[in-house]
């Protein structure tokens, strides 16, 4: 359990550390900010304290060590936002006259890229540009949260720029090269995305996750049998108290398997409808069918991209896209892709329908096939 969480802790939250000056203080800016930093340097000191107790007092109560850990490392989370936002103000009062300051605000983008928070992550970057912070890894670390983001323009501006510093890896430069491909397939999801919020008629449904909510619109335009298939399994409460069985970093959240683990589903199958010409693609926030690489098994099981994922397209059944909560997914528990032994898998609490069209929502299962 304490090293989960101090996985997490170093992961998300120390590469902001090494920014303060080495007497502990922190660095020059605003009052708001110096006592936030303060708190938040507690929360950290806090949490060693508790660790060395685990591991030392052989008379401790472990259960409430563990709990009073998590606690201490939920309020360390909670006040990272509006650190960074603080320090970003204080930034901008006195551009580039603080280098810890700066250092600080560097590592915040890095640390909220590793989260996959990447709108705010794209805005503190941005900030920092617009005045002129020379950091050498800035343009890669602000390139890489505007692609997550699908802002393929100025994530090809920075890629570039950090490829003509020598300040970017292959991760950088796959993404780099899948900017042109991306950015054709986003113009044209832009222009449905325009049409349907005029249109305002497509169906919503609320997921109540133990990070909070997060609101999907359906694209039953391109994908009928799909949103149907959904909306049913919702309104029969399938999915409520379900687990984000398979969360990994920088790619997606996976959920709607009643067995937890993957290998379960709702007792059918339907068929695909990512082959046509009119299906959408994968981008940051897209609500896609999870299946095995056979076709038409796709059942229940669905999961939410962090990132755009173009591998997937014509692939997996595109069929609705987060509006609401985005960056609820950033706090979900993590299940792959990083060190130590996982936690518990964050839930579903319950999924309701907030709207539909007015007609049945009747799937076409391939049981049925021959109907």
């Amino acid at each position: 359990m304490f090293r989960q969480l101090l996985l997490v802790l170093t992961v998300c939250l120390a590469t902001l550390t090494a920014a303060h000056a080495a007497d502990g203080k922190a660095p020059a800016g605003s009052d708001e900010f110096a006592k936030m930093y303060g708190e938040w340097k507690g929360y950290l000191a806090k949490f060693a304290q508790l660790r060395t107790r685990y591991q030392t007092d052989v008379s401790a109560d472990k259960k409430a060590l563990e709990n009073e850990a998590k606690e201490t490392m939920e309020k360390a989370r909670d006040l990272l936002e509006p650190l960074t936002i603080a320090g970003a103000k204080a930034y901008v009062a006195a551009p580039n006259q603080n280098k810890e300051l700066t250092a600080f605000l560097v590592g915040a983008v890095q640390g909220f890229i590793v989260k996959d928070d990447f709108e705010i992550a794209a805005k503190v970057s941005k900030i920092l540009l617009d005045h002129q912070c020379d950091a050498p890894q800035l343009d890669y670390l602000a390139g890489i949260a505007l692609f997550m983001t699908n802002d393929f323009d100025a994530a090809e501006k920075h890629l570039l720029a950090a490829k003509d510093k020598k300040a970017i890896n292959e991760f950088g430069l796959r993404h780099l090269r899948l900017i042109d491909q991306c950015r054709q397939a986003w113009e044209k999801e832009k222009a449905i995305r325009a049409a349907e919020d005029q249109a305002d008629n497509l169906p919503k449904v609320k997921l109540e996750t133990t990070q909070g909510d997060v609101v999907l619109v359906l694209f039953e335009n391109e994908a009928p049998n799909t949103t149907a298939n959904f909306i049913n399994l919702v309104e029969t409460k399938f999915y409520d108290g379900q687990t984000f069985h398979r969360v990994i970093p920088g790619f997606m959240a996976q959920g709607g398997d009643p067995n937890g683990d993957g290998s379960g589903g709702p007792g059918y199958t339907i068929h695909d409808e990512c082959l046509q010409e009119n299906h959408r693609n994968h981008f940051r926030g897209s609500l896609s069918m999870a299946k095995t690489p056979e076709p038409n098994t796709a059942g229940s099981q669905f999961f939410i991209t962090f990132a755009p994922t173009s591998h997937l397209n014509g692939k997996h059944t595109v069929f609705g896209r987060v509006v609401e909560g985005m960056r609820v997914l950033a706090k979900l528990q993590r299940t792959e892709g990083v060190p130590g032994v996982p936690g518990p898998p964050d839930k579903i609490i319950k999924a309701t329908v907030l709207s539909k069209r007015p007609h049945a929502y009747r799937p076409i299962k391939r049981l049925d096939d021959k109907k």
